[in-house]
């Protein structure tokens, strides 16, 4: 789930920038594309068996709920009151967002800290998704469609609907489940699961022929875009992300260096978490090592973190990441990070 791709030369780069740290690091934090493997090839239409009579039924209500998300131009009138304005990019459908990470349709404080998470590290995740990361609603389409602030696509979103759905189904079905999209969630053996309802083959379809027809059809796409404004689902992104990125983060950026370093761990500041959270955003878990690295290294010295955040934005400039390093340095000079939160 990464939302920018890089070059094979910064790539390379940023390999080389942790190599030794890998060698000696067993605390990694978990890289988002990496929940699982690949998903198995997609299955020839002759090889699926016919469809069951009940199969066929709930193909009839299903295709009867569809038939009520009502497509006006490129807005899309579902259920009650809601309108979803789609556009076409690059053949793709795609919805910008309108729920932000801040403000009146998005959670509370104490949701946020309800996540688990002391005040410092929710400020710092806000700050990060606020002005990095997308709206709760904000979709793109296509084979591979990702959803979501972070945003998550391919095993990703599998795993966070799936979230949805166990921490509130009835929400779930009311904005996914009576189209035909169902999700179960997984176990350490086994990951979560997709499946999408096909109307004209009459049965459901799992894998990434799932994710693509969740990506290319309009109204399933407008729907998961709308689902996006609901609160729960919204709880269940920032759970994931704090589950799967946040906490492991922490876990090994706060952790004591290698004992032949004799290096302590780094001060985690507001600011500092902020850096490292939209190090792993924009670049994985490469690029928040490099930055925790260069971090340890100016630990004791004068304006450490001023420093290390610095020399992290200069190498990513000379590795042709422009846009990153300023960003690095916004981060590193916004007003919004001033203050030590406890």
């Amino acid at each position: 789930m990464r939302p920018l791709t890089a070059s094979q030369g910064v790539v390379a780069l940023l390999e080389r920038w942790v190599s030794e740290l890998e060698r000696g690091s067993s605390g990694a934090a978990l890289d988002l594309d990496d929940l699982s493997p690949p998903f198995p090839g997609r299955t020839p239409p002759e090889a699926n068996p016919p469809a069951s009579e009940a199969e066929l039924q709930q193909a009839d209500a299903v295709r009867a709920a569809r038939a009520e998300i009502r497509p006006q131009g490129a807005v899309f009138n579902l259920l009650g009151s809601a309108q979803i304005v789609l556009a076409q990019e690059g053949g793709k459908l795609v919805h910008r967002g309108t729920v932000g990470i801040r403000g009146p349709c998005a959670p509370s404080r104490e949701e946020w800290l309800g996540l688990g998470l002391k005040n410092a590290q929710a400020h710092a995740l806000e700050f990060v998704l606020t002005w990095f990361g997308a709206p709760f609603d904000s979709a793109t389409g296509g084979e591979d469609p990702s959803w979501g602030t972070w945003p998550f696509s391919g095993r990703a979103l599998i795993d966070v609907l799936a979230r949805w759905k166990h921490q509130d189904s009835a929400a779930f079905n009311a904005h996914l489940g009576r189209l035909g999209i169902d999700v179960t969630l997984g176990q350490p053996s086994c990951p979560s699961s997709l499946t999408v309802i096909d109307v004209e083959q009459g049965s459901p379809i799992g894998g990434r022929e799932a994710l693509s027809l969740l990506g290319e059809d309009a109204r399933l796409f407008a729907a998961l875009a709308q689902a996006g404004r609901e609160r729960s689902a919204q709880l269940a992104q920032l759970r994931f992300i704090a589950e799967k990125a946040l906490l492991p983060l922490l876990a090994w950026a706060g952790q004591d260096a290698p004992a032949e370093e004799a290096s302590p761990g780094l001060s985690l500041t507001p600011r500092m978490l902020a850096l490292l959270l939209h190090a792993e955003l924009r670049l994985g878990f490469r690029g928040s090592s490099k930055l925790a690295a260069l971090a340890r290294e100016d630990t004791g010295k004068p304006r450490a973190e001023e420093r290390s955040a610095q020399r992290f934005a200069a190498e990513l400039h000379a590795a042709g990441r422009t846009r990153e390093a300023n960003e690095v340095r916004r981060i590193l000079y916004s007003p919004e990070l001033a203050t030590a939160l406890a």
